[in-house]
């Protein structure tokens, strides 16, 4: 085949779409709008099949050319095989072996493992404190929970006569005083109650709180609750002799 075309058979012209095989020559084709016609085609491309295809320019359009019409036509290659299957994983470490176990005993809570309160379930703490006659010393009220059991602790210094004469004789080495133990206490809360918390003055310190009618001791309160928690409270008191009341005499008439 040389040439194909519309009209483009010089042996058989005018027969509509043509194909030219004349070895002498072929025509010029006729331009037109219909099947097999082109006007001003300016590209062509050819498949793997064969066919080809044309760029008709002035028509607006691609006519193809040299294959029967399929509604599906064959691929031009065979399809790519598919991709390798990924690499399998790294075999991972072999897990430790499992060690048999023994069945433990009941845990107990370690001290300190759940916090107390801020307040350490303490309330009504007194800095100024009035004593009476036995020695008792209410510190505080305690409430359960959150706070079973307390002890509690008075430290300071008794300002004897020899005390003083000690403290004057070292005054160019600015010596501390040792602080005695004024007082102790332990105070046991029942579940779902209030308790005072409360101390017995030491017999040096109930003389001494009677002399001068007030002492300034350091107080320790160590409250525990149910779980075994603990926690401390420290602060400074002032303790002051409680005045007897006179009982007023009736007067002989």
């Amino acid at each position: 085949m040389r040439a194909w075309g519309f009209d483009v058979d010089p042996i058989a012209p005018g027969t509509g779409f043509e194909m030219c095989t004349t070895a002498s020559g072929c025509k010029a084709g006729v331009f037109g709008g219909g099947a097999g016609q082109m006007n001003q085609p300016r590209g062509v491309a050819v498949d793997c099949r064969g066919a080809v295809y044309v760029a008709d320019t002035n028509n607006s359009r691609v006519q193809k050319f040299g294959e029967p019409a399929a509604a599906t036509p064959p691929p031009c290659l065979p399809p790519p095989p598919p991709p390798p299957p990924p690499p399998p994983p790294p075999n991972p470490p072999n897990p430790p072996a499992a060690i048999p176990g023994v069945p433990g005993a009941a845990g107990v809570q370690a001290p300190g493992a759940a916090a107390l309160p801020p307040d350490q379930g303490l309330s009504n703490c007194q800095t100024a404190i009035a004593v009476g006659r036995d020695g008792t010393v209410k510190l505080c009220d305690a409430t359960n929970p959150p706070t079973a059991a307390t002890a509690q602790s008075l430290a300071g210094t008794l300002p004897t006569a020899k005390a003083r004469a000690q403290q004057a004789k070292k005054k160019k080495r600015k010596a501390k005083p040792k602080k005695l133990t004024l007082g102790t206490g332990q105070t046991t809360i029942p579940a779902g109650q209030t308790r005072p918390v409360t101390l017995k003055l030491t017999a040096k310190a109930k003389n001494a709180l009677a002399k001068r009618g007030r002492l300034t001791a350091e107080a320790t309160i160590e409250a525990q609750g149910a779980g075994g928690q603990s926690a401390t409270v420290k602060r400074t008191v002032t303790l002051t002799a409680k005045k007897a009341k006179r009982k007023k005499r009736r007067k002989k008439r």
